[in-house]
């Protein structure tokens, strides 16, 4: 075998042979690149994300995101920081949003096809604030104008910063620096943490409710700028001697429990479960379960052990619910007119289709997966997927899935993150959207 090599004036090799051996390497060495190029493309078209819904009994996969997949202006990527959710452009979608050591990204899924509502590279702002995403942290979406459209609520060392989607470009409409006050109100963007958002004094616009090391307040978007609308300092004793601090309560969510059309939100510590709400400029009480209540149709609760994973309207009569979970039992839980009762109750080993309901499963949402216009929860675990539904007290299951498996072209792991559950394709279509961990 003879091999020669010789270089030229631009660096380049060329590679000679005369003999069947030399001819067998350099075929070797092709096929390894090719199959090199076939395997790193491969890599890049993998499915990052996935829709799932429920199908007779079975759970499927609607769309799939791949990864380097080109959406409009943004391309997607495995290590994609996801933001949350909302509705954007008010078409009655769920919109994803995705940062990236780039800019921030909005995505929403329409008839079956991913769409980019817009793409944004780090740096835009208003005055002093600049939007960075390796520094901004998403601590709220709602609506704070009444226009239909979430606005994102994004805090950074600087301060905080209102971002708003605009016929495909996301703007800063309102920005205020750390300490600012906020008419008794001062912003403490290392404190001040998200309890929930709601309409809460009847204006057609969500506000934020906020919690601090001073106490908890109700800030609302009038007049192009944030305001305080009621506040309660630590201290505050509510319900005629439940001593309230944010050292020992913490916040739950918000919902409209009574059908009122205003919304309330939840506090939990160890000895009492808060419902507050917003009246006559105060932050009061409305009821507490506090610990040793007993819950009609269900048991005695006890705060410190029990939580409240889920709020959401299960039962179809247009006020909110929530989900109490214990060690070995979980109660679908009602207002009711002189205090709450359960009206779905099941202990751990309940059989729902094809699994059996574990107390250690997460509760990650709810959802109309069966067009009833009744919300049915989805419990995840270490071994899957169950997608459950309530009718007259008993629960059974629409759709499940084991951990691993395939669901189609997706491998699904216990590893994979189960982000969110929205409205994707089309209104009132509810999927789950699970991605790979990072």
């Amino acid at each position: 075998m003879q091999i020669s090599v010789c270089f030229c004036d631009k660096m380049s090799a060329f590679l000679t042979w005369n003999s069947k051996p030399s001819q067998m390497i350099i075929r070797r060495l092709l096929f390894m690149t090719f199959g090199f190029l076939a395997s790193f493309f491969a890599g890049h078209s993998q499915p990052i994300a996935a829709l799932f819904d429920a199908e007779d009994g079975i759970v499927v996969a609607r769309q799939l995101l791949l990864d380097h997949q080109k959406i409009g202006d943004w391309r997607t990527a495995r290590d994609n920081k996801y933001g949350g959710t909302g509705d954007f452009n008010n078409d009655g979608l769920t919109d994803i949003i995705l940062t990236s050591d780039w800019g921030i990204g909005l995505l929403t899924c329409e008839e079956g096809k991913w769409k980019c509502l817009a793409a944004q590279k780090n740096g835009f702002g208003i005055g002093e604030y600049a939007f960075n995403s390796a520094t901004d942290e998403i601590r709220g979406i709602c609506d704070l104008d009444g226009d239909g459209k979430d606005e994102l609520v994004a805090y950074n060392n600087w301060g905080v910063g209102i971002l708003q989607w605009n016929e495909g470009v996301i703007n800063v409409i309102y920005a205020a620096p750390d300490g600012t006050d906020f008419n008794g109100w001062k912003l403490r963007v290392d404190q001040d943490r998200v309890l929930g958002t709601g309409d809460t004094d009847g204006d057609k616009k969500e506000d934020l409710v906020l919690s601090s090391n001073w106490g908890i307040g109700i800030l609302r978007y009038k007049n192009g700028k944030l305001d305080n609308l009621a506040m309660a300092p630590n201290g505050t004793t509510f319900d005629k001697n439940i001593t309230f601090t944010t050292f020992k309560f913490k916040g739950i969510g918000a919902g409209d429990f009574d059908g009122d059309g205003l919304t309330e939100f939840i506090v939990a510590g160890d000895e009492a479960i808060l419902f507050l709400r917003f009246h006559n400029f105060l932050i009061e009480s409305v009821i507490s379960i506090r610990k040793g209540t007993t819950i009609e149709n269900f048991r005695e609760v006890n705060p410190a052990e029990d939580k409240i994973e889920l709020i959401a309207d299960l039962d179809g009569n247009l006020r909110d619910d929530f989900i109490i979970k214990g060690f070995s039992d979980m109660g679908y839980i009602k207002r009711s007119q002189d205090g709450f009762k359960s009206f779905t109750k099941f202990m751990a080993g309940t059989r729902a289709g094809e699994k059996r309901i574990a107390m250690e499963d997460r509760v990650i949402g709810a959802g109309d997966f069966n067009g009833d216009r009744i919300m049915d929860i989805v419990l995840g675990g270490e071994m899957g997927l169950n997608i459950l539904t309530e009718e007259g007290g008993i629960v059974n299951s629409l759709g499940s899935t084991q951990f691993p498996g395939n669901i189609g072209d997706w491998q699904m792991e216990a590893t994979d993150d189960i982000v969110t559950i929205g409205q994707f394709g089309k209104a009132g279509d509810y999927c789950i959207l699970v991605r790979k961990s990072q």
